[in-house]
């Protein structure tokens, strides 16, 4: 039988790294991977990889989707496509779905009282918050309502979701309310097979640290500590952050509805 993971925001960083070390951790001897992002070009490097790292006894599918998540007026059409494979008779040879809900972006980066316009505002929610709970309400209706599959949400939080950093308001809130959607996903549904978790990945050597680092809007006691983590090169790594959510969530030793962050999971069989 085989397990299914989605991975949005697969184009590169967190998300790509997901991706690969699902097929790295050893255990998953069938898998297909539904990979979604915006780059189509990101897609094929981390197919690509994913190729490279399957071991002969494996069997590994990957398709691509190159998917605009903000892009709310077609939404719903663009993820029914890229699901469509995925009919009733398919879905029978799934013993686990896993959704890796990663996309997001950091949206405005300022004072608070500072706010671009409405519309750039709108534009940050519908890929931070709107389209992310739509994806995985549509996804547990697909997927976890099947009495004979085992279903996975996770959240990709942070630590901003939990705690206010100044010059950080529209990220925080958005991470905030993404997670706080998904723990009550979890109370709702506490009595079925869905079990959903909020992953904070921890500060992680991406693309987005390293705009923060150079940004001049950033508070600067952040700003330093970016701009000093990278020089003292203490950022996390990609590949170490997906390897230990990728362990947590196969080991399945969490608590449906939990944020768990990275210096609390553990790389054994126990997290706080």
């Amino acid at each position: 039988m085989t397990v299914l993971v989605v991975v949005t925001g697969a184009s590169r960083g967190i998300g790509g790294s997901i991706a690969i070390e699902f097929v790295k951790s050893g255990t998953l001897r069938n898998l297909e991977l539904c990979l979604i992002g915006r780059n189509r070009e990101g897609l094929l490097q981390t197919q690509g990889l994913v190729e490279q790292c399957t071991s002969t006894d494996q069997h590994v599918e990957s398709t691509i989707h190159s998917i605009d998540l903000s892009d709310l007026e077609h939404l719903e059409t663009n993820i029914q496509s890229a699901f469509h494979p995925l009919n009733r008779t398919q879905k029978e040879r799934y013993t686990r779905a896993i959704l890796i809900n990663n996309a997001g972006s950091l949206g405005h980066v300022g004072a608070s009282s500072c706010l671009p316009s409405p519309m750039a505002l709108k534009e940050s929610v519908d890929l931070n918050f709107t389209s992310s709970v739509w994806l995985s309400s549509y996804f547990y209706r697909v997927f976890g309502r099947e009495q004979n599959i085992k279903c996975d949400i996770v959240n990709i939080s942070s630590l901003c979701a939990i705690s206010p950093f100044k010059t950080m308001a529209m990220y925080c809130a958005g991470k905030s309310a993404r997670e706080m959607w998904h723990k009550i996903l979890s109370l709702e549904e506490e009595a079925t097979r869905l079990k959903v978790l909020n992953y904070a990945p921890g500060a992680v050597d991406t693309d987005m640290t390293k705009f923060l680092g150079s940004s001049n809007t950033l508070d600067g006691d952040l700003s330093s500590f970016y701009r000093q983590s990278q020089k003292d090169s203490t950022l996390i790594q990609c590949h170490d952050t997906a390897r230990k959510l990728v362990h947590l969530v196969l080991s399945d030793n969490y608590k449906s509805g939990d944020h768990i962050d990275y210096w609390d999971a553990m790389d054994d069989n126990s997290n706080k």
